[in-house]
Order: structure tokens, then C-alpha cells, then sequence
């Protein structure tokens, strides 16, 4: 059992709070999808991919009542941050690879993934984004993660490496990410060293 399992395990109904306040040590989850939601259209159809516990869906739906989410991710279990109020608003697709995605989407988002994906498969996946994207007819991609060679990224590095025991975990600098058919639009650094990159075609 890893570190963060047992936690969970020990702290029962009471971990969902102590996990926001861990996480806010390593990114102001509010700040960055204040930043996002500036980039989606009204009434936007949007998948997220590799979307984990929903935590950052979660606030995207909240400051954004007009739009529907599909949450996809390769976990069996997804989405357990998502509040009641907005589960209408959401298609969870738990145990689901992103090239198996269809429909039509004006926005994919992925938030905090990139750097949870091996180096040796981390262009293979860029480009898996990218077919989505042609796939989906989908216009505009959303990146968030985390600039290196800092304290505060060094810290959520060692947290992914020694809590959760995720040992292919390495940071990926905002220049290593490009989308294949899209121009980056616009870069944007809403809570160092969280930062967050628009690309558009």
C-alpha cells in the first residue's frame, strides 16, 4: 500500500479535506481554472483527459454553468471529486484511453498529466492529443502543468515520487509541449510554477 493510500485509508470521509489542503501547497487549482475558463466558448462541449479524482472538472463546472464535460482517464475509478450539483453536467469514462474518444468537442483540457507521463511515451501521447483533437473536430487545447527547476516544482516532484510512489513522474517544461495542427496562442503563468498554455489551430 502506498503512502497516500494508507492516508486515505486512515482518515476515511475527513481525506477529501485534507487532500485540498495538501494540494494546495503545490497549485492554486481556483487561480488556474480562472485562467482556463477564459479560453471556452459559451455552452462548450469539453473533454478532459486524464482527469483523476475530477477535482479541477469539478471547479470548471462550477465557475461555468453553461458547459458539459466528458472526464476520461486509463483509471478504473475517476471522478470522486465531483459534487452532486454537477454530475448532470459531467460523462465520466473511467478505464478509457483518449484514442478510443469519440463525438464532437470545442475544447480538450488536460490538466496536470503531462508530467505523470513517461518520457519514453510522452510524444506518443502529445500526438494521441492531437488525433483527438482532428478526430473531434476540436479547435482550441488547454495545458496546465508545472514548470521545473524550482523549490515549490521540486516539492510536488518528491510528493508524486515518495506519497504516491509514482516513480515515472518528471516535470515538463512549458517549451517540451507542442500539439501537432496547432500554433501556441497564448502562455500564461496564473500561479508559479503552475502555468498554463492555450494552443489553437
Amino acid at each position: 500500500m502506498t503512502p497516500g493510500k494508507f492516508v486515505r485509508t486512515l482518515l476515511g470521509s475527513k481525506f477529501e479535506i485534507a487532500g485540498l489542503l495538501y494540494r494546495r501547497i503545490f497549485v492554486d487549482m481556483e487561480r488556474v481554472v480562472d485562467c482556463l475558463v477564459e479560453h471556452i466558448p459559451h455552452g462548450a462541449n469539453v473533454l478532459d483527459v486524464g482527469g483523476g479524482d475530477g477535482y479541477a472538472v469539478d471547479l470548471l463546472l462550477g465557475k461555468r454553468p453553461d458547459i458539459h464535460v466528458t472526464m476520461t482517464d486509463i483509471a478504473p475509478a475517476i471522478g470522486s471529486f465531483i459534487r452532486p450539483a454537477h454530475r448532470d453536467r459531467v460523462t465520466i469514462l473511467p478505464g478509457t484511453d483518449i484514442a478510443t474518444v469519440t463525438g464532437s468537442f470545442d475544447v480538450i483540457t488536460v490538466i496536470d498529466v503531462v508530467h505523470h507521463v513517461p518520457l519514453e511515451v510522452r510524444a506518443g501521447f502529445l500526438a494521441a492529443v492531437a488525433k483527438a483533437a482532428e478526430r473531434t473536430h476540436c479547435h482550441t487545447v488547454l495545458v496546465k502543468d508545472v514548470e521545473p527547476g524550482n523549490l515549490r516544482a521540486k516539492m510536488s516532484l518528491w510528493s508524486d515520487h515518495y506519497i504516491t510512489w509514482d516513480k515515472g513522474v518528471s516535470l515538463a517544461a512549458s517549451d517540451s509541449i507542442a500539439i501537432a495542427g496547432f500554433r501556441r496562442a497564448r502562455f500564461m503563468m496564473p500561479d508559479f510554477p503552475n502555468y498554463c498554455v492555450c494552443f489553437a489551430r
